[in-house]
């Protein structure tokens, strides 16, 4: 089922918001609008997540995140008699490192690439080339750039 959650996702996310706050003693939630509020936030970051530009896709991604780290957070304060199971599971265990190491990776190539560090996979155009690359091509083969 986490594939149907995904996909339907927008569909979901304010029911359990609702549930939540029904369920939780949080003042932040005491109130309708928040939960309203949390779940536009949500399909805000949803739909410009899908953007062309980076910028406006790691926005998009930021204001998912948020949303359901509200959600994490709320769900946390639910039982608080329960805080050993809470710390047990919040240790950063040899998997959670095992999955991050590749991640920063990805990360690193995908900075490197928007920044031209090295080659990305489209054609940019010559004013994005650094002063230094300009100045070898020009000097070396007689390439002028605009």
């Amino acid at each position: 089922m986490p594939v149907a959650r995904a996909i339907f996702s927008i569909f979901w996310f304010y029911p359990l918001l609702a549930r939540l706050r029904k369920s939780s003693n949080n003042t932040f939630l005491s109130h309708w609008s928040t939960a309203v509020i949390i779940t536009i936030m949500f399909i805000v970051g949803i739909y410009i997540s899908n953007s062309s530009n980076m910028i406006i896709i790691a926005l998009g991604i930021g204001l998912e995140l948020i949303s359901v780290l509200a959600l994490v957070h709320m769900i946390n304060n639910l039982n608080p008699d329960q805080t050993d199971s809470f710390e047990r599971n919040s240790k950063w265990r040899a998997r959670h490192i095992a999955s991050g190491i590749p991640l920063v990776f990805v990360l690193i190539f995908i900075v490197a690439s928007g920044a031209v560090l090295i080659p990305p996979n489209y054609v940019f155009p010559g004013d994005m080339l650094w002063r230094h690359d300009v100045q070898f091509f020009t000097a070396s083969w007689n390439i002028g750039f605009r």
